[in-house]
Order: C-alpha cells, then structure tokens, then sequence
C-alpha cells in the first residue's frame, strides 16, 4: 500500500459562524504515515488497479471534481472494504459536499480500520480523523459530541488549531436543546426546516422527527437528509395524529429545552440562541417564546399581531391561546412534570402551555424567532369544524374547577356565535354532542323555526345543573325567559323569576334583569298587581341601571324604565327623579343615534307634562 502525500485545499464551503476554522482537505493520501512506495514492485495486478483508482480519486478531488472523486473512492471501496485511504478520501469528499452525517459515517470506518491494523504512526493520523469527524458532528450542531472528538485528537497529536476548536466550544452554551417535527404528507417541506435547524448559532442540537405514517415520499426525502444530518427517526406504522406522535417523540427527548417546530415552519437562525438568553435570565421560567413572521406563499414575510406578555399567564391563556409552538422553547423538567400533550384534542398546544403555566411561568421577548408558513394546507385551515368545536371543549373541560373556567367557557361560545354555522351546530346535537352552549345554540334555532316548545326543552336542558354564579346564567336564562313568553307561558316565566329573585344581584348582565323587568310589567298587564310585584320590578331596573354605571350602552337603553312602577305606585315624587334621569339618558341615546332613544325621550318628555305639577317639588 502506498501513502501518497495530499495538498493543502481551501476546506469545507460550509463555514459556521467562527467556529471551526476551515481544514486542510486532502484527496486521499495521509501525509504522516511513512512512504511505503518500495512496495510498489510487489503488487500484483489488482493490487495496481485498487492503487490507479485511488489516484484518480485524488486526482479528481484536486481538480474540485468531487462527484467523480467520489465515484472512484466507492469504486475502491468496493475492490478493497478495508482501505483507510478509500474511506478518509470519501469522508473528505462528503465534507465538502455537505453531507456530514454519511462523512462521519465514512471517516468513522477509515478510524476503525486504522486502530484494527495496528498502523504504526505516532498519532497524527489518528489525530487528523477524529478531528475531521468533530467537525462533521460540528456541521450537524453536535456539539458535544464534536468537543470529544476534538478532545480524542489533542490527546493523540497536540496542535494550536484543534486546540483553539475546544477552547472555543467550551466556552459556548453548553446545554443540549432537543427539536421535535412532527410531519406528516410534507414531506417537500422537510429540507427547508431540518436546514433551518441545523442551521442555528447554537450548535448542540438533538433533532427528532417522527413521521406519522405518511403517504406521501416522506421516507425518501429522509433517506436523503441522513446523508447530511444526524437525527434521530421515528415512524408511526398506521396514523396516530399530532399529539400522540409528540408524546411518543418526547420520550427519546434528551436535551434540557425542547421546541416542537411543525413541518413546514422555519426557525430563525439566532432562535435558540435567544431563548437559551431568555431562560438563563429568568430561571424560574417554564417556557420562553418570542415573536413570528408569516411566510406567504410568494415568499414574502409579514409581522404577526399575536400579543406578547410575561409572567403568570394561565388566567391570559385560558381565554384562548395565543402562543404558537415554532415560537417557544419549553423546558425538558416542566414538560416531563406534565401528563403530556392530551391527545383527545387538536388543540394540543394550547392544552400544553396550560399545563407547563402550572409548571411557572412564561417569559416573551420582543424577538422575531421563527417564520409560520402560511399556506392553503395549513392544519387550522383543514380541520373539520366538529372537530375543532369538539378540541376546544375537550381543553375547556380538562379544567372544570377553575374560577374562571365559565368566563372562559363563554368566551369560547362568543367565538363560536362567528365561527360555528347553524348547520355544524344541528350536526352536533344530531349525533348526540352533550353540551351546554349546543343546547343553548340549538334552542334559538329552534324557536326562529317556529318550534317554541321543543327550543324550551333544550333550554331547559342547558339550564339543568347551571349555577347562579355563572357567567352563562344572563344570556342563558334571558333566552328562556324569551322562549317563556313567545309561547305565551308567563306564568311559567315569572315562576321563574321568582325562583331567582335572589340570584339577581349575582349576575352581571343587564339582558336578564331587563328581560325579567319587561315580562313582569306584561303579566301584570292581565293580572293583579302587588306592591311586591312591582318592587321587584323597580329592584331589576335598578339593577340594569347599577350595571349601566360600567356601560353607557346598557344605562342609556336598560336603566330608565324604573320610573314606571314607581308612577304605579304613585310614587309621584320619585317618578318624577327618575323621569328626569330618564329625560337625561335618553337624551344621551338620542344623540348617539339610537332611535329607542328618540322614541323614548319623546315619551319621557309628555310624561313629564302630565303629572309634574301633582307631583310637586322634587325630593
């Protein structure tokens, strides 16, 4: 065997940050170990042919023709497995061409086949593999596993160089950082994002991705990405969905910080970077995320509007969510102290931060970490609306004795009042969906279609078990109140009323007060009147006109009709107090452009006329 010495070459094109310094590449030759050209007369012939390929290989790497220096060492290969020069030259040639994972993979066999052959140097070919490896792990944001490589080479043959690469990592962030993508049919996605990974400032990455039994070229396009990155690679054999693919994926977690990043999404290259700042500045922290840009189908980028805050957020959160995965970094202990991503909902990210926000809390930064590709196939865009209604409760429902789980609860019915048709809703209830804001929904539909009495039994069925307390109780019990008097049931609803005569100060809407108020004024329209009737009618005007103090709206519209029992009364001289209160809100209503405001000032004012002078004096 003959070792040929090898050139000083301009080292890998793809350079990473400072760090490491570009090496000198060779074509195959080792220039340490000894000339054993005199063996050259005791080759035989296929000695010489393995000895004529390994020269055009090396020739060819000279040239800069790596895809034909390349095809001759694998020829070599193939004519002797055992060759050190064969597989340190291939090694070298996938450097260059990027592919570290498979040069790490081929400079590894060269370093086998040299520590089994006992080759008799003084190290520095030994030296010079290791450090070649540290620097394919090195590309792959293996950081850790770059430093002992380069560590191995000190040890073996001292030099400035390999020594500089060490001093240099050890400074840097020492923690690994585990990215996990889920996927499943984008596989045309995939490069663009695993680059973005490997890509990052920080180099001590562990990248997951776990395809969840995809039908599109997934497994090809991962078979080629092994040829440039080292990932670890899991596979659902029949579809499982998102969260319980995380959930599986997790499990090979080995980083202190994870990200789950979707994929077709892009990080920023200073994105972990900058959360690591941000968790090493607030250790109490359970997650760190920062800001995005959409990334629109021209290629074009445009700022999110999505809200930044930090500190206790999990009262913020539970009214919705408004932190998307490709922005956060979460921490490997509050995941773990978690039950993990609940896989009956799609919504597993907000389910997540929910959970982690138990952990501690959450630390924004006015960063912009990631891209968010914003494309027709996007997952919020394909979900089935059953199944997004259904996500959303599964969430809602999972933290029932929360104090503000019905505020929040009511929240989410305000965004389906938009986003859920009638159709989806009848769908529901159909397939026997037991919920209460379907009951509620299903029972207006009903009542529009005529069907007074069946829409008072899902009511009915909404209300059962409904506290006073809750924040659904106004708009709930005011539909019914409605229901009540369209089917000409007014004993049924004033019953009602009574029943919760002492829940009123309890609620916080006016529509129910003034609801009861106006049901009770038309009952006694055909029926006897009590002083404990209708002071119960002023207690529920007044009660609109408390709340009317928080809403101009409500105390211009609701909160003047008090006046009205205590002129049954013949309270003349507080009627005629709240005639003039009533004379100014209308007035108010009157130039904000609310026409009930124009009718009622109108009538305010005759009223005024009439019995101002029996009154007397106002008290």
């Amino acid at each position: 065997m003959r070792w040929d010495c090898w050139k000083a070459l301009s080292g890998t094109s793809n350079s990473v940050t400072t760090l490491p310094p570009k090496l000198a590449m060779a074509g195959a030759g080792l220039a340490l170990l000894p000339n054993t050209a005199g063996m050259a007369q005791n080759m035989n012939e296929q000695q010489a042919q393995r000895q004529q390929l390994l020269e055009q290989a090396e020739q060819a790497f000279d040239s800069g023709l790596v895809d034909r220096a390349e095809e001759k060492y694998r020829e070599l290969l193939a004519a002797d497995d055992g060759s050190i020069d064969g597989w340190f030259g291939l090694g070298t040639v996938l450097l260059q061409k990027n592919l570290h994972a498979a040069a790490a993979r081929a400079l590894s066999a060269a370093l086998d086949r040299l520590r089994a052959g006992g080759t008799n140097d003084d190290g520095g070919v030994e030296a010079l593999i290791c450090s070649r490896i540290g620097l394919a792990h090195y590309q792959m944001a293996g950081a850790s596993a770059a430093l002992e490589w380069w560590k191995q080479a000190l040890t073996l043959y001292p030099t400035a160089e390999v020594a500089g690469w060490v001093r240099e990592v050890s400074q840097q962030s020492p923690s690994l950082v585990s990215v996990v993508i889920p996927t499943y049919n984008y596989a045309r996605y995939l490069p663009e994002t695993i680059a973005s990974v490997f890509a990052q400032t920080h180099k001590n990455i562990q990248l997951i991705i776990i395809n969840d039994a995809s039908t599109d070229n997934t497994d090809e396009v991962i078979a080629e990405l092994q040829q440039r990155y080292d990932f670890v690679y899991l596979k659902n054999e029949v579809n499982k969905e998102r969260s319980a693919s995380l959930n599986i994926a997790h499990q090979s977690v080995q980083g202190e910080f994870i990200i789950s990043l979707d994929a077709d999404d892009l990080l920023l290259p200073d994105a972990i970077t900058l959360h690591l700042e941000n968790l090493q500045q607030y250790p109490e922290a359970a997650f760190s995320y920062g800001a995005i840009d959409f990334l629109l189908s021209d290629g074009t980028t445009r700022p999110s509007e999505m809200p930044l805050h930090s500190g206790e957020l999990f009262d913020l959160l539970f009214m919705g969510n408004f932190i998307l995965p490709l922005s956060a970094m979460y921490r490997a202990e509050a995941w773990r102290a978690t039950v993990g991503f609940n896989e009956k909902t799609t919504l597993q990210d907000w389910d997540i931060w929910l959970k982690l926000l138990r952990q501690g809390p959450a630390r924004s930064m006015n960063k912009t970490v990631a891209h968010y590709r914003r494309h027709a196939e996007s997952a919020h865009q394909n979900k089935n609306l059953k199944k997004i209604f259904r996500s959303r409760m599964v969430v809602l429902n999972d933290w029932k004795d929360e104090p503000l789980y019905d505020m929040a609860w009511m929240h989410k019915c305000m965004f389906h009042e938009k986003s859920l048709p009638d159709t989806v809703v009848e769908e529901l209830v159909l397939e026997g969906e037991q919920d209460r804001y379907l009951d509620y929904r299903y029972a207006q539909m009903l009542s529009q279609r005529g069907n007074q009495g069946q829409a008072i039994e899902f009511c009915q069925r909404a209300l059962d078990g409904l506290s006073p307390r809750s924040f659904m109780a106004s708009p709930f019990w005011t539909l019914y109140l409605k229901l009540l008097k369209d089917a000409k049931r007014l004993f049924d609803a004033v019953a009602f009323i009574h029943a919760h005569v002492d829940d009123i100060p309890l609620q916080r809407g006016p529509d129910y007060c003034y609801a009861a108020a106006e049901t009770l004024m038309d009952h006694f329209a055909t029926s006897p009147v009590s002083k404990e009737g209708l002071d119960l009618v002023e207690r529920l005007y007044l009660h609109c006109l408390d709340i009317g103090e928080a809403s101009g709206r409500f105390r211009i519209l609701y909160g003047t009709g008090s006046y009205l029992p205590c002129m049954q009364l013949g309270h003349l001289n507080v009627a005629l107090r709240r005639l003039e209160q009533a004379q100014l809100y209308f007035q108010q209503a009157a130039a904000y452009g609310h026409m009930d405001g124009f009718i009622a000032y109108s009538q305010v004012q005759r009223s005024l006329g009439h019995f101002a002078a029996a009154a007397g004096p106002a008290v």
